[in-house]
C-alpha cells in the first residue's frame, strides 16, 4: 500500500514536469541564445510574439546576475510582430569565474490569452571575468587590483588609475611629517578628481571636514552621485560599466582634511589600465608595472613613473587637460529585473478594485498586513542634517483598503550651513504593519505600528562649478648692483719669502650638519599578494601601547561577515602600523567606514548574482552578520551613531563597531611623528583636544608618564585606558 502511494506520487510529479515542459511558447527570440561577456559592458537581443494577441500583452523580465534597459515588453495588436531590443549589462561578480549557463525569464500578462501567465526561458551562457577592487588607505597604504600591499609617499600629484575613458587623479600633501628620514614620512590624500569620458568632477574637503563634490565639466553625464547624510562619504558611480568608486573622509576631527579611496572595476577594463593601482590582468600581481611598461618591486620608483605631467593635472587645468576621450554613449540606465509577486501585477489602466468592507461584527479579527510606501522629496540638505530612523506607534486613522502612511520630516532642511551639493532627493520608506482590526457596530479600530526608514545617501543633483587655483606668483628677481671700486690703493704682497702679517684669527665654520638619507623607495614597505605582513613595535613606542593597538584594531575591523568578502588583514595590520607610528588612532574611524562599504559592495555582489549557491551565501552572511545592512546593526548604535547599510556611523568623538568607545580614552603616546593637515596645522590625537573640552561624554583619563623600553632616555606620554573602553 505504502509502495503504491510512492508510485502514485512520483506520477503525479512527472505529469505536473509534463504540463510545465509542454507549455506553450509565445515568443521568439533573436539570437535563439545569448552569450555574455564580462568583456563587454552590455549585450543585445531581440524578441516578438509568436500569435497576435486580442489585447494588450505585457511580458515582465526576471535577469539574474544582470541589468536591464527594461523590465517590461509590451505588444499590441497592432505591433504584435514586431522584434523589440533588450539590453542587459553583466553585474560585476568578484568570485565566479569561467563558464556558467542560466536562463533569462520572461512571464506574460495577457488575460485573454492562452499563455496568460506563461513562462519561457532564455538560455544565457556567460563569461565571467571577476571584478577587483584597489585601496588607498590613510598615509597611504595602497591594495592594488593584483592583491600587491605597498606605501607611497608623494607630495604631487599622481594617477591612481588611468586608461583612455577613465582616469582617477590624486593630490597628496606630507600629513606625517619626517625630516630626518623622508621615507618615513606621510602623505596624505587632500583631493580625488574623475574623468569619464568629457565628465569631470573633484572631490575634497571642506573646512568643517565633509567632503565636496565640485564640477568641472559642461555636464556630468555617466556619473551617478551619492553622499552620505552627513557628508563625510559620497559614493561615484559609472552606471554604464559598473565600476564604483568611494571616497570616505575622517570626519572625527575638524582639521583632519584627507581622504580615503575604494575603486572597484570590472572586465571592460581588463588590461585597459594603469597607475598606482597597477594594470588589471585579472590574476594576481607579478610586480609594479610602471608608465613604460617595466616592471620594479621598487614602491618609490614604481609611483613616481605616473606622476600626472602638468598638461593633464585636472587640478590645474581642469576641462582644458590634454587627456580623457569622446563623449559617452551608453549611459546605463538598467535595472536589476524580478517578475513581480503575487503575478499579474495590477495595470495602471485597469479600474482599482472595490473598497473592502467589513460588516459590524464584535469579535477581534487579526489581520497581518503591511503596508509599504515610499516617499520622494528634493530639498537644500544643511550641513548639520543626519538622517535617522523614527517609530510612530499611532494607528493610521483611514480604513484599512486605502492607508497611505504620510511621512514626518526629521529636523529642518533650512537649518545650518548648506553644503556644496545643494540639491538631493532624500528617500524614506515607510513601513506601516497592521496586526488588529477591532470592529464593533459603532466603530472600526486599526492597530498598527509605523516605521520611517530614511536612506543614508542621498543622490546628487546640482554641484557648484570647479574653480582651479591661481598659480603661485612668481617672485621678482631681486635686483643686482655692481661692486663698487676699492676707494683706495690695495695693499702690496709681501716680498717673496717674508712672512705674511698677523692677521685676527677667524672661527671655523661649523660641519654641515649630515644629510637625510636618500629617498630612493628601498624603505618602502613592498608585500606581493598572498604575503601577511605583522606590524612591528617601533624604538620608541612603549609596549603597553603597541598591546592597546593590536587588541583595538583587532576589535574594529574583525567583522566574521566581513572577513569572508574582503582583506581584513589588510585593514588591521594598516591599523596598527599607523597608531603605533603616530602615537594615536586618527586614522582608525575611516579606515572602519572605508572597510564595511566595500564589505557591502561584495556583499550585493552575491545577492544579485545568477548562481544560486552565492546567492544563499549572501542571505546566510545578512541572517549572521552584525552591524551590516542597516536592518542588522545588532545590538544597536546606542545614542553616538546611527544605523546604516555600511554599519553604524558614528558621531564626533565616538568610534568602534557599536559607536560606544569614547575615542578621548583610547591610549596616546608622544610620537616623534606629528599628523598635520594640508595646512601644516598639527592635528590633535583626540578629539577632547581639537574642541577645547571634552569632545565626549567620558572625557579623558589621566596621563601616565614612563621611560621606553625601547629607547632609553625616551620618555613617553601614554593615556591610560578608562575601564572598560577596550573590553571586547
Amino acid at each position: 500500500m505504502i509502495f503504491s502511494k510512492h508510485l502514485v506520487a512520483v506520477a503525479a510529479i512527472l505529469g505536473a514536469s509534463s504540463v510545465f515542459a509542454q507549455e506553450p511558447e509565445f515568443l521568439e527570440f533573436d539570437p535563439p541564445g545569448i552569450d555574455i561577456t564580462d568583456l563587454k559592458a552590455f549585450s543585445d537581443f531581440q524578441v516578438r510574439l509568436k500569435a497576435p494577441p486580442n489585447g494588450t500583452a505585457v511580458v515582465y523580465w526576471e535577469t539574474p546576475g544582470l541589468k536591464s534597459t527594461q523590465c517590461t515588453t509590451t505588444w499590441t495588436t497592432e505591433d504584435w510582430n514586431i522584434f523589440k531590443p533588450v539590453r542587459v549589462q553583466p553585474l560585476k561578480q568578484y568570485s565566479k569565474v569561467g563558464e556558467e549557463t542560466y536562463k533569462i525569464t520572461a512571464q506574460c500578462d495577457a488575460p485573454t490569452e492562452p499563455y496568460h501567465t506563461g513562462r519561457q526561458f532564455y538560455p544565457v551562457k556567460r563569461t565571467y571575468v571577476p571584478a577587483v577592487d584597489c585601496t588607498i588607505l590613510d598615509d597611504p597604504h595602497f591594495k592594488t587590483f593584483g592583491g600587491t600591499r605597498f606605501d607611497y609617499q608623494t607630495t604631487s600629484t599622481f594617477y591612481a588609475i588611468k586608461s583612455d575613458m577613465l582616469t582617477v587623479e590624486m593630490s597628496q600633501f606630507i600629513c606625517v611629517a619626517n625630516p630626518a628620514d623622508p621615507a618615513a614620512s606621510g602623505s596624505c590624500t587632500n583631493g580625488v578628481a574623475i574623468r569619464y569620458g568629457q565628465a569631470i568632477v573633484i572631490v575634497n574637503v571642506n573646512e568643517a571636514n565633509q567632503l565636496t563634490i565640485n564640477q568641472v565639466s559642461d555636464n556630468v553625464e555617466g556619473l551617478e552621485i551619492t553622499q552620505g547624510a552627513d557628508n563625510v562619504t559620497a559614493v561615484i558611480k559609472i552606471p554604464a560599466d559598473e565600476t564604483e568608486i568611494t571616497l570616505t573622509g575622517l570626519g572625527w576631527l575638524a582639521n583632519m582634511d584627507w581622504i580615503n579611496t575604494v575603486i572597484r572595476i570590472g572586465g571592460t577594463y581588463l588590461n585597459q589600465v594603469g597607475g598606482l593601482c597597477n594594470v588589471y590582468t585579472g590574476k594576481p600581481d607579478d610586480g609594479l608595472e610602471c608608465s613604460n611598461g617595466v616592471k620594479t618591486t621598487n614602491p618609490k620608483i614604481f609611483g613616481d613613473s605616473w606622476i600626472v605631467p602638468e598638461n593633464d593635472d585636472i587640478f590645474k587645468c581642469g576641462a582644458k587637460c590634454v587627456g580623457g576621450k569622446g563623449g559617452n554613449t551608453n549611459t546605463g540606465d538598467g535595472k536589476i529585473c524580478k517578475i513581480p509577486l503575487p503575478f499579474p501585477p495590477p495595470r495602471p489602466e485597469e479600474p482599482a478594485p472595490p473598497k473592502e468592507t467589513h460588516p459590524p461584527v464584535t469579535t477581534e479579527v487579526i489581520i497581518p498586513t503591511t503596508i509599504v510606501s515610499v516617499i520622494t522629496e528634493t530639498y537644500e540638505v544643511p550641513a548639520t542634517k543626519e538622517a535617522s530612523t523614527d517609530v510612530n506607534t499611532q494607528p493610521p486613522a483611514t480604513d484599512v483598503a486605502t492607508t497611505d502612511a504620510e511621512p514626518q520630516p526629521t529636523g529642518n532642511p533650512d537649518e545650518g550651513n548648506h553644503v556644496t551639493t545643494s540639491e538631493v532627493v532624500r528617500t524614506v520608506t515607510i513601513s506601516t504593519e497592521i496586526t488588529q482590526i477591532i470592529t464593533t457596530a459603532a466603530t472600526t479600530t486599526l492597530v498598527a505600528t509605523e516605521t520611517a526608514k530614511e536612506t543614508y545617501f542621498t543622490t546628487v543633483t546640482e554641484m557648484p562649478k570647479y574653480t582651479a587655483p591661481p598659480p603661485p606668483p612668481v617672485p621678482a628677481p631681486e635686483p643686482t648692483q655692481a661692486p663698487e671700486p676699492y676707494p683706495y690703493p690695495q695693499e702690496p704682497a709681501p716680498p717673496a719669502g717674508e712672512p705674511p702679517k698677523d692677521t685676527p684669527p677667524t672661527n671655523p665654520a661649523p660641519p654641515a650638519p649630515p644629510a637625510p638619507p636618500a629617498d630612493d623607495g628601498s624603505n618602502y614597505p613592498y608585500y606581493p599578494p598572498g604575503t601577511d605582513p605583522k606590524p612591528t613595535k617601533p624604538a620608541g613606542c612603549p609596549q603597553e601601547f603597541y598591546d592597546s593597538a593590536v587588541k583595538y584594531c583587532h576589535s574594529l575591523y574583525e567583522v566574521p561577515a566581513c572577513k569572508a568578502l574582503v582583506d581584513t588583514d589588510f585593514y588591521i595590520s594598516s591599523c596598527i602600523h599607523d597608531a603605533v607610528r603616530v602615537g594615536s588612532f586618527v586614522f582608525a574611524e575611516g579606515g572602519k567606514r572605508q572597510m564595511m562599504g566595500s564589505c557591502l559592495a561584495k556583499l550585493d555582489a552575491k545577492q544579485n548574482s545568477a548562481d544560486p549557491i552565492e546567492v544563499e551565501e549572501s542571505e546566510k552572511i545578512v541572517r549572521e552578520s552584525v552591524y551590516l545592512k542597516e536592518v542588522n546593526c545588532g545590538e544597536g548604535c546606542g545614542a553616538h551613531g546611527q544605523c546604516t547599510p555600511n554599519g553604524c556611523i558614528c558621531n564626533a568623538g565616538f568610534g568602534g563597531l557599536k559607536c560606544d568607545v569614547d575615542l578621548n580614552t583610547l591610549p596616546i603616546y608622544e610620537a616623534d611623528k606629528p599628523v598635520q593637515n594640508s595646512k601644516g596645522e598639527v592635528v590633535p590625537k583626540t578629539s577632547a583636544a581639537a574642541t577645547g573640552g571634552n569632545g565626549a561624554a567620558t572625557g579623558q583619563a589621566p596621563i601616565i608618564s614612563g621611560a621606553s623600553s625601547s629607547v632609553a632616555g625616551t620618555v613617553c606620554a601614554l593615556v591610560a585606558v578608562v575601564a572598560g573602553a577596550l573590553v571586547m
